[in-house]
């Protein structure tokens, strides 16, 4: 038997006994004097060592941070006063307070006290496919937002457990379901999943990746090996595939310039230089290029955010915490999804007389894109390609076929990002807009100025009970675009607050 080793996604080990006192004050009128929001917000911020939790919470790994001007690989010590703030591994901080059917952990209900609609009723109805494209912006945005969202989250997830091997959640037996289990319901009338029990689940050079055949690379198309690398997506898009590897090149020829000028370095301090000038290049343009475009850069002077083409300057601040928001990993972050067209067109000449249309089906998982000397096609569709205009959308094979294998039906990835966020206690959309200040519909037809046209205000009524239900994702993916932004002013707002965060967890911004 596998047992069950529970990683929670939002709650490090002191929450999680604050966690149990929230369950009791549920359950058993426990401490009469705190509310369940004092409990919450309280707890984490208590030292336990001297009480009668000693014994039970751990200390801090991190004792002391060395002295070094090279930062960990894991984030630790970036903040050298709280070595865990904005770590790896750490759990992740909250724009507002979760919402649970429960108050601890049961997925969000509606207002009047029923079921939330199916995330996949809710994707099917509303979610419709890309038409139109943007005039000038490329792909490189979709992925770069892919890129950067990597690198600040990671959602964690449940895994069964015996000795050191792992299997996922058994969630499609109907005798034997997880308790961890969060299913998607699907109804009959269903096009594609009626018949079955949804359950969530410089460059012209050649050198690539280092290869891997472990059981993180799920190809099963190509007698090509997959790529090692940092991320889990590295390999599900041979888009994100490659730009792994133009920074690895990039990494090298850095080294190897510094190594041409300083010759009495050794390896360690020639990999270390190269690394802080490849993280200032990917901070420059992450942002200086990308986040004004993302969010507009008047959001981004909300937020302090100064946009300087020279020199160096540092906002870092000891007395901010860092950690990812859990709404950016659960939700808002995962946006660019609706960005990428059905297709991609790889350009097999400089000029573009030669394109080849490749379905996402054909590329997904499939390593053979990168090699014989192909990758270039792809860079050339990443900036010569447009993402599709924004909006409550997501292409046919994200939203009926992902990761679909032989005799299989594929994911509805836009219904699993719709379903995290309830998983994650993600409040509704109406309460982000009253957070960031914004004005808050009151009803359904209060929308109508908000949202694009394309949006069924109708059908939206029709699935939900009451405007304070409707997921974020899914009304902040249909808010009409900020001024000189692609996302509207919800999505900015959180965004922004994300990007701010990590602003001031560096030390040196290099511009």
């Amino acid at each position: 038997m596998y047992d069950s080793k529970v990683y929670h996604k939002f709650f490090k080990f002191r929450e999680k006994v604050g966690n149990e006192l929230k369950k009791k004050r549920a359950y058993n009128n426990f401490s009469p004097g705190l509310t369940s929001e004092q409990i919450y917000h309280g707890l984490p911020l208590m030292d336990l060592r001297d009480t009668i939790m000693t014994n039970i919470c751990p200390v801090n790994l991190v004792r002391e941070c060395p002295t070094t001007k090279y930062r960990t690989y894991s984030g630790h010590c970036n903040n050298v006063n709280n070595p865990l703030w904005g770590a790896s591994s750490e759990p992740m901080q909250r724009f507002l307070e979760p919402i649970y059917a429960d108050k601890i952990s049961k997925p969000r209900i509606s207002i009047n006290g029923l079921s939330l609609p199916s995330a996949r009723k809710v994707s099917h109805n509303l979610i419709t496919d890309p038409t139109d494209r943007h005039t000038l912006c490329s792909m490189m945005i979709a992925e770069w937002a892919m890129f950067i969202y990597e690198d600040i989250a990671h959602v964690g997830k449940t895994t069964l457990y015996k000795g050191d091997q792992s299997k996922p959640l058994l969630c499609c037996n109907q005798k034997y379901t997880h308790p961890e289990c969060y299913s998607i319901e699907v109804n009959e009338d269903d096009t594609t999943y009626s018949s079955l029990l949804l359950t969530q689940k410089n460059s012209r050079q050649n050198i690539l990746l280092p290869t891997t055949n472990d059981g993180t690379c799920w190809n099963n198309r190509s007698p090509q090996r997959c790529f090692l690398a940092g991320g889990e997506f590295t390999n599900l898009f041979p888009t994100h595939t490659a730009l792994h590897t133009i920074w690895l090149r990039q990494h090298n020829n850095i080294a190897k310039q510094l190594k041409a000028i300083n010759a009495d370095w050794d390896d360690e301090k020639l990999f270390q230089e190269a690394r802080r000038i490849v993280i200032a290049q990917i901070q420059h343009i992450t942002y200086n290029e990308f986040l004004p475009i993302i969010v507009g850069k008047n959001n981004l002077r909300l937020y302090g955010i100064k946009l300087r083409h020279s020199d160096y300057d540092s906002d870092y601040d000891l007395k901010t915490d860092a950690t990812a928001l859990n709404e950016y990993a659960s939700a808002i972050g995962l946006f660019y999804y609706s960005l990428f067209s059905d297709h991609i067109l790889l350009y097999e000449d400089e000029k573009g007389n030669r394109k080849t249309k490749k379905p996402w089906s054909a590329i997904i998982n499939n390593p053979e894109l990168l090699y014989n000397g192909k990758i270039d096609t792809i860079l050339r569709y990443l900036l010569r390609e447009t993402i599709s205009k924004p909006g409550l959308h997501m292409n046919n094979y994200f939203k009926n076929e992902f990761l679909r294998g032989k005799g299989n039906y594929g994911l509805d990835l836009a219904a699993m990002i719709i379903q995290m966020g309830r998983d994650h206690g993600v409040p509704g959309y109406t309460a982000f807009r009253s957070a960031c200040g914004l004005r808050r519909p009151a009803n359904f037809s209060d929308l109508a100025d908000i949202i694009l046209g394309s949006l069924d205000l109708d059908e939206l009524a029709k699935l939900y009970d009451h405007i304070d239900d409707v997921d974020l994702f899914v009304l902040g993916l249909a808010e009409k675009p900020e001024v000189g932004a692609l996302v509207g002013p919800t999505f900015a707002c959180v965004i922004g607050k994300q990007f701010q965060k990590v602003l001031y967890l560096i030390s040196i911004f290099l511009f």
